[in-house]
């Protein structure tokens, strides 16, 4: 078989698997914020909202007062289109979702195929073995189950178009062969498209010009060649950024303060660095909604083991530096799009941990992985049997694993069910799996839950509210106004609260 059609049999082996790996989320619900952005949302139903689209936040449609710090425009014209193609039906919106994320796929492979076999140039021998490793790259990527957020979730669209079109800037800048080129505009270009639709594709320039010094090695002076060639992006980034700036009123209008003393939000970068590596290395027990446990001293063993792991990371990023190259920009690849996310003030209130930010961050240890097969099946024939058994298996198993999760996603109840019996601590989880118990009629059930979140947090008052109101459909009035005055009392300013006690004592005639 000649180069060709084995570089188009291995991109057909990457787009079978990557969208038959999440043929069942064809058949899950829309779930959490999709009923907002999708089903309660009238800017998707009319091109004539597509100015306020571009001008608005993501949450804008919902009235004035909903300030958000989401400018991500071509998000919801993606729900456009889709709805213009498939009306509510939520398996068009997974279908939309699949086919992202084949394409990414596809583009993850082409770009390890660029990067693995720049390395000998187009020997016969090494191009082979370079086209196998960019499919084992790709099929990492297209099969690990922490991706299965990013895929399966309809509202992640975000994370899966910012994604595509980042891995499309990439490739085509890494195959341009000078500045000016058709392909290096086309690199620009898709950057752009990938910033307007999720912010976080400010990523692609940094990792561009670890590429041009660790791959391309560009001498770094002159500067005034550096200059020209990132200028481009600069200039669009800030077109952006100008954009963003005009419909939010501002870069980032809305603040979350951190629960945290500063002293704890440095303790806990580590175990949070530590938390997302884990996730690629061991994706077991995963979970929606997910909080990192935060570390409170110096003596915590997690905090111990957090160090040991992040400088044998470092270790071995100075390792690659001096023998391989493409291995560090590999690892490079990991961690520079995870940036954003090590966002401390998450830490607590929020869920800091999200599967989906690690969407990007797999084609990198794909890479590494297939990396890591090339350079020790060549020792041997029998060490060449065993890594390819155990790619293959791999595989599978990161399949098998895909497919199951892909099962929780089934919908809000199946999901919230299965976060809370592997967190039996969050209570966040169980809050949302009572109000959809509470959706669908099932009162007492999520009376049970909601006193769950209560054990876990009695100051969490989102759970007591809704604790409230579950209790007044059951027609337990007193009960309600207990837990309505129990959250007036530790926040006066509740709005809700104040509001649903009111509508209690009026019910009992104490108004």
């Amino acid at each position: 078989m000649n180069n060709v059609k084995q570089t188009y049999l291995y991109m057909g082996i990457v787009a079978v698997v990557s969208f038959c790996v999440y043929l069942r989320a064809l058949g899950c619900d829309f779930v959490v914020d999709d009923r907002h952005l999708i089903l309660a949302n009238p800017w998707i139903t009319d091109v004539k909202y597509i100015p306020l689209i571009l001008t608005k936040s993501v949450w804008s449609f919902q009235g004035l007062e909903n300030l958000s710090n989401h400018y991500r425009p071509l998000y919801l014209i993606y729900y456009l289109v889709t709805y213009h193609i498939f009306g509510y039906a939520a398996w068009g919106f997974h279908l939309v979702n699949n086919i992202f994320h084949m394409l990414s796929s596809i583009f993850v492979f082409l770009i390890a195929l660029k990067l693995i076999g720049g390395r000998h140039g187009e020997e016969r021998e090494w191009a082979s073995k370079a086209r196998l490793g960019a499919l084992f790259t790709a099929l990492v990527f297209a099969t690990h189950p922490v991706n299965t957020e990013s895929v399966v979730w309809v509202a992640a669209i975000s994370e899966l178009s910012f994604a595509l079109f980042s891995f499309i800037s990439i490739y085509l800048y890494i195959s341009s062969e000078r500045v000016g080129s058709l392909r290096y505009w086309g690199a620009v270009i898709f950057f752009f498209i990938g910033a307007l639709s999720k912010e976080t594709a400010a990523f692609v320039p940094p990792l561009l010009v670890c590429y041009d010094l660790l791959i391309r090695r560009e001498p770094v002076r002159p500067i005034k060649a550096w200059i020209v060639r990132y200028l481009p992006f600069v200039f669009v980034g800030i077109v952006y950024l100008v954009m963003r700036f005009q419909a939010l009123g501002g870069i980032t209008p809305m603040s979350n303060e951190p629960d945290l003393a500063e002293g704890d939000i440095v303790l806990n970068f580590f175990p949070l660095v530590h938390a997302y590596i884990g996730k690629l290395y061991r994706p077991v027990n995963l979970i929606f909604y997910e909080y990192l446990d935060v570390v409170t001293g110096l003596t915590d063993p997690r905090l111990l083991g957090s160090l040991v792991v992040i400088f044998s990371v470092i270790y071995f990023a100075v390792v690659l530096r001096k023998r391989n190259s493409v291995a560090l920009f590999a690892l490079l690849w990991i961690f520079i799009p995870l940036i954003p996310v090590f966002h401390m003030s998450m830490l607590k209130g929020h869920p800091a941990l999200a599967e989906r930010y690690l969407y990007i961050s797999t084609a990198g240890f794909g890479l590494l992985l297939a990396l890591g097969y090339l350079y020790y099946a060549e020792s041997s024939a029998g060490a060449k049997k065993f890594l390819t058994a155990f790619f293959i298996g791999l595989i599978l198993l990161y399949s098998y694993g895909t497919i199951h999760r892909t099962g929780a996603w089934k919908n809000e109840l199946t999901l919230w069910q299965d976060s809370t019996s592997k967190a039996p601590d969050n209570k966040y989880a169980f809050n949302n799996l009572a109000i959809e118990l509470t959706r669908r009629g099932r009162i007492y059930e999520g009376i049970v839950a909601f006193r769950r979140s209560l054990e876990i947090d009695p100051g969490h008052n989102p759970a007591r509210n809704n604790l409230g109101i579950a209790l007044a459909k059951t027609g337990d009035i007193e009960g309600a106004v207990r837990e309505f005055q129990t959250v007036l009392a530790d926040n006066p300013n509740d709005i809700n609260a104040r509001k649903n006690l009111q509508q209690a004592l009026s019910i009992l005639g104490k108004d």
